[in-house]
């Protein structure tokens, strides 16, 4: 479900006075599991919300925030989660930035106070106040770990809600503060060409271990005029990186037998033009990189 859609399932108690519930029988309803409280006074219909994949619940409490708090601008991992970004972790807290000081935070709630700045440069996602797309990678490039920050700052400009050059200036000028390492990474790595968060922590590993750096999805034609966009090639060893994900094979480009027809004859296609080609996987970047580099590297990729 988009934002929009999301927002309808979420009701306060005025609604449901509209509709002729009393209090009285709301909290029947919630005591019996048909509602479930989101927070104070703010609800949603149970049924409903167990249909929803994870990230959509996380959308629907950060909307039940925004009912309580409805001055606050999300910001940091909650504004990326709004904008649409890929996120490794969903926020389990939602993150709003408010102009100045409160006392008053609610549960569940990181208040990042005295940002009158960054609160009036916000922008309006689906009714909801949220820091600007530049502004979302700066904070979470100060606050997540390096990869988390990467996939985000990827994602933002994947949906063309900025580009690397918009962000760069801002990225460089964190400098000798919180973040400025995580910035550093941002800057070597946004490429503006990774198409999914696979290969942006392909990239991210690739440089990790020190080796020459592949140029990123540059179309090549075969000598049969078939024309691929490989994720990663070395041009000069005729050697391609292929990153797999389980999205490419279930559900994400065609079906999953006719995706794998298909994969199958590009790589002959490739390999009879004398590319070869080596494929990883996410849980291989994630978990054992050195098994990737040491292919590489009998591949006679380079270390710098």
């Amino acid at each position: 479900m988009n934002l929009e859609e999301l927002t309808t399932l979420v009701k306060d108690k005025e609604a449901f006075a509209l509709e002729g519930v009393s209090e009285a029988t709301l909290y029947r309803r919630v005591q019996a599991g048909q509602y479930t409280r989101l927070r104070k006074g703010i609800y949603v219909d149970t049924s409903h919300l167990k249909a929803l994949r994870f990230e959509e619940r996380a959308v629907v409490g950060h909307i039940a925030a925004h009912r309580t708090i409805p001055s606050a601008v999300f910001s940091h991992d909650s504004a990326a989660l709004l904008w649409g970004a890929a996120l490794l972790k969903v926020p389990r807290r939602v993150s709003i930035s408010t102009p100045g000081r409160s006392r008053n935070t609610p549960s569940g709630t990181i208040r990042h106070a005295s940002r009158r700045q960054v609160c009036e440069r916000a922008r309006v996602v689906a009714g909801l106040p949220v820091t600007d797309p530049i502004q979302t990678i700066i904070d979470c490039a100060v606050t997540l770990p390096a990869l988390d920050a990467l996939v985000v700052a990827d994602s933002l400009v994947r949906l063309g809600l900025c580009t690397v050059e918009d962000a760069a200036p801002q990225l460089g000028a964190l400098s000798g503060v919180r973040g400025a390492r995580t910035a550093r990474t941002l800057l070597e790595c946004m490429s503006g060409k990774s198409e999914s968060p696979a290969e942006s922590l392909a990239v991210y590993r690739i440089r990790a271990m020190g080796l020459e750096q592949p140029e990123q999805q540059i179309t090549l034609r075969t000598s049969n005029g078939y024309i691929y966009r490989p994720d990663f090639h070395w041009q000069h060893l005729r050697l391609i990186l292929e990153v797999d994900g389980m999205v490419k094979y279930y559900g994400g480009y065609r079906p999953t037998d006719e995706e794998l027809r298909y994969e199958n004859f590009r790589q002959k296609e490739l390999t009879r033009d004398g590319w070869r080609v080596v494929r990883t996987t996410w849980d291989e970047l994630l978990r054992q990189p050195n098994l990737l580099r040491a292919e590489l590297v009998r591949a006679g990729v380079r270390p710098l």
